[in-house]
């Protein structure tokens, strides 16, 4: 580093999952009316290593933005 500290670490072991997982999208169904307040989605992900973070993406016809999925099951 810019200081010239030197020292090890631990190995560190990376694996790299390149299997998609698997999406089930429940609702809404398609051709639902979203203009009234509170929209709820409904998603199923299901992967063999594991599900961490799912990430909704949506654009409102101006601006794309992102949202978090909380896991209600």
């Amino acid at each position: 580093d810019p200081s010239n500290n030197t020292g090890n670490s631990s190995a560190l072991i990376v694996l790299v999952d390149n299997a998609k997982p698997n999406v089930t999208f429940v609702g809404p169904v398609n051709g639902t009316n979203l203009s009234s307040g509170l929209v709820q989605f409904n998603a199923t992900v299901v992967d063999a290593t594991g599900v961490d973070t799912i990430l909704f993406e949506f654009s409102n016809g101006t601006k794309p933005f992102n949202l978090t999925g909380n896991n209600i099951t």
